[in-house]
């Protein structure tokens, strides 16, 4: 980063004049993430182009001896530390200066760098966030409410936003009075930039890419920001309009290995040792892949009619894609009795299982063993149940969501007295399409099945005109190995056993069969309409201690629609699925699965050749999947004069209906204290009033129909006392104390009033409960 930044020390001043002509940001390594996922190595590239004032050295010649040059960084810290200093609560705030040189990609990764806030990653990129440790928080845009893509209370999903929009973000972790309800941890409020907060034109572009070596691909981030200010004859008028588009491919590596199955000596198996030990659980082989497709765009515009006027229009837009094009190679059966005694552990470990607090003191738990090594042979024979099976799911679950936030109004100041005023408009639509698909690997080498049902002959699938006869079960075994240990998580096919399918018939579509199929489309509407009145008075000349006092009014009615729609069908029964169509009658739609499950970690277990479904395929075209397995279902019932039922259109699940408004009144006062009691002490008590009503619209099912639809109305009201008080002893030291109530309301789907009825006498009746209060929080803070 090249720039240059003048301070007036002395004035204490700010005048900020930079000039960027370029960066390079590289960044290497494997990016943060829990312990259990694999991520990918990436280079990220990016040149950027911005001034604020076109600033030589020839004006710096020209400054006073008395002004200090920093860099446009530390000038963007310095400005945020000021602005903590100066808060009455307890607040967090970071820069845009500060977030643009950070290669950060989203607002979840700009907040991990405040104190405080922890973050959730999903394939390495910023997903959650936590404020002291709870995820039940706020989320705003320039003040006003923003609303999620969900059935949650947070506001926008924090990937949503990329760090490139933002001019600076405010974290309150202890509320005022005026600090609007329903957040536990805190308020996360982003703030755009202000066109009459300019002094000179703004110009700035970034160019970014991305490289990744698993997914091997190059995606691309752009942004840039226009921003100006004119004085006119009918007042001052600032602008500013920023826009991005950003593209990214992430991927993560996911193994799992349960051990949490216990063989005892006393239980004879011919897998038992003189000793208990866990035995294996669970093989899965998760390849997670996520693309992402961000265009944002948000403008400001700002009009002074005079010294006592300002009025606003803001807006933001958002529309984002996540696509997920992932897939699992699992192991099915492995803790099967029969493959239970068909293992042959070799390695174990001793976990020490700790201690825990009882009723008569601490109880020792003591140690136990758990095989780390071993091999699984084919568990069963002609006539019996045969695992482990092995299964590979192709699975796409997508985010499509469209989200704005609209915001004008104005404030007017004369005297002592200020007063601001605005209306809001938060939406957010989302649509979740998915399509799952699952194939059983059948292999040639392993044993058959002892056969239980028979049909009579017809040309069927065997070629000949004699009865057939079904096997008492479609699953179909493969030996495995595996070995935990080193830390490393392993498992693949074993090698070397007379069961063991060779790679041709591993990549071999006639050795595989459709499973299952799944498709799911569901959609959340979700819209919040908002007035604010505020009013601010100067109460210096007329009340010791205090020097203002606020008070202010705001309504908002919340509303959300959820429909759920979704379809699956399990080709496992023999007697109904027999017949299943085998990976020849579609193999246009099968693909070879990624064999760099090693790319991260240089494991030398995996499995490494299979079919699946093509993930790019059921992502760009599920249709086009969804019409090729039916063909192939036909193909299959016309071949074998067999019924296997094809796919049909989702339907929709009238038990997850819900249509839910909430409207909400909060009033609030609070007084502003600033007292010299040798040193400076600050601060603000006061106490919101809330009031919320709500009305709840589900489905009434009976025997799976609905019959009708219930409503069912709530309300209630809280008082939310907050006080915040701020010393100064010294120059250098600030103690900060507050103590404040919140309310938390509970998620949307937890207030959905559909509810079904089922027949089965011990089937639970699932409902949800529109009286559902809020969590009241309590916080106290000394910082």
């Amino acid at each position: 980063m090249i720039g240059k930044s003048f301070l007036k020390d002395k004035a204490k001043d700010k005048l900020i004049r930079e000039v960027s002509m370029s960066n390079l940001i590289i960044n290497t390594g494997v990016p943060r993430n829990s312990t259990r996922t694999l991520l990918k190595n990436s280079l990220l590239f990016s040149v950027g182009l911005s001034t604020l004032a076109f600033a030589t050295s020839a004006i710096a010649q020209e400054q006073d001896e008395d002004e200090v040059i920093v860099t446009g960084i530390r000038s963007a810290l310095e400005s945020a530390l000021v602005e903590k200093r100066g808060a009455n609560n307890l607040k967090e705030v970071i820069r845009a200066e500060d977030i643009g040189k950070l290669p950060d990609q989203n607002l979840a990764e700009v907040l991990e760098n405040i104190t405080g806030i922890q973050i959730d990653r999903t394939a390495g990129v910023g997903t959650g966030v936590q404020i002291r440790g709870t995820g039940a928080n706020r989320v705003e845009i320039n003040g006003i409410s923003t609303v999620s893509s969900g059935s949650g209370r947070s506001g926008i999903s924090f990937e949503d936003l990329p760090a490139s929009l933002v001019a600076s973000v405010e974290v309150t972790k202890v509320s005022e009075a005026k600090t609007i309800e329903g957040s536990v941890g805190g308020t996360i409020n982003l703030r755009t930039l202000r066109g009459l907060e300019l002094d000179e034109r703004l110009l700035a572009f970034r160019a970014q890419g991305e490289y990744s070596d698993l997914s091997e691909s190059v995606t691309p981030r752009f942004s840039g920001t226009l921003g100006d200010k004119w004085a006119t004859d009918v007042g001052d008028i600032g602008v500013v309009v920023s826009a991005s588009f950003t593209r990214q491919d992430v991927a993560s590596f996911d193994p799992r290995y349960d051990r949490d199955g216990a063989v005892l000596p006393t239980d004879g198996r011919a897998s038992g040792e003189s000793f208990p030990f866990l035995r294996t659980q669970f093989f899965n082989q998760d390849f997670r892949n996520f693309e992402y497709k961000t265009f944002n765009f948000t403008s400001s515009t700002e009009w002074a009619p005079n010294d006592e006027m300002k009025l606003f229009f803001d807006g933001t837009y958002n529309n984002q894609t996540r696509e997920q094009r992932s897939h699992t190679v699992q192991f099915s059966g492995v803790s099967a009795s029969n493959v239970v005694d068909n293992t042959n552990n070799t390695a174990f470990e001793t976990l020490n299982l700790g201690t825990v607090d009882g009723q008569f003191g601490q109880l020792n738990l003591g140690t136990v063993q758990a095989t780390v090594a071993g091999t699984l042979g084919i568990g069963g024979t002609e006539g019996s149940s045969i695992d482990p099976n092995l299964r590979t799911t192709t699975g796409t679950g997508s985010r499509l969501t469209k989200s704005f936030v609209l915001a004008t109004g104005g404030e007017w100041e004369r005297d002592k007295l200020k007063i601001s005023a605005e209306a809001s408009l938060s939406q957010s639509n989302t649509t979740n399409p998915a399509i799952n698909t699952t194939l059983d690997f059948i292999n040639p080498n392993g044993p058959a099945n002892t056969p239980r049902t028979t049909i009579p002959g017809d040309d069927n699938i065997l070629g000949t005109d004699d009865d057939v006869t079904l096997s008492g079960s479609i699953d179909n075994g493969i030996p495995a190995i595996f070995d935990a240990r080193d830390g490393t998580i392993q498992f693949g096919i074993a090698p070397s056993d007379p069961n063991t399918p060779s790679v041709a018939e591993l990549l071999s579509p006639a050795n595989y069969a459709l499973r299952q199929l799944q498709q799911v489309a569901d959609t959340q509407r979700n819209k919040e309409w908002g007035l604010r009145l505020d009013s601010s008075y100067d109460v210096t000349d007329i009340a010791p201690f205090f020097s203002s006092v606020d008070a202010g009014i705001r309504w908002n009615k919340t509303s959300t629609l959820n429909r759920d729609t979704s379809r699956r069908i399990n080709y496992t029964s023999v007697n109904s699925a027999f017949f299943r169509p085998s990976g020849n009658l579609f193999t246009d739609l099968v693909v070879a699965g990624p064999d760099n499950f090693n790319g991260a970690d240089n494991r030398t277990l995996f499995v490494k050749d299979y079919l699946v479904i093509d993930p790019d395929l059921s992502s760009d075209n599920p249709q086009a999947v969804i019409d090729g397995l039916n063909a192939a279902i036909t193909a299959s019932n016309t071949a074998n004069n067999a019924t296997t039922a094809t796919f049909a259109e989702p339907t929709e699940s009238i038990a997850n209906f819900f249509d839910i408004s909430e409207s909400t009144i909060a009033l609030y006062t609070q007084a502003n204290f600033n007292v010299d009691i040798g040193f400076l002490v600050r601060g603000n008590i006061g106490l919101r009033w809330v009031k919320t009503n709500l009305e709840s619209i589900g489905n009434d099912i009976l025997n799976g129909e609905a019959v009708g639809q219930i409503t069912e109305n709530s309300s209630y009201n809280f008082f939310l006392p907050r006080f915040n008080i701020v010393a100064e002893p010294t120059d250098k030291l600030i103690v900060r104390g507050g103590i404040a109530r919140d309310i938390r309301r509970p998620n949307f789907d937890a207030l959905s009033t559909s509810i079904d009825f089922p027949t089965g006498a011990n089937d639970p009746v699932e409902i949800g409960n529109p009286a559902l209060e809020p969590e009241s929080v309590w916080s106290f803070d000394l910082a």
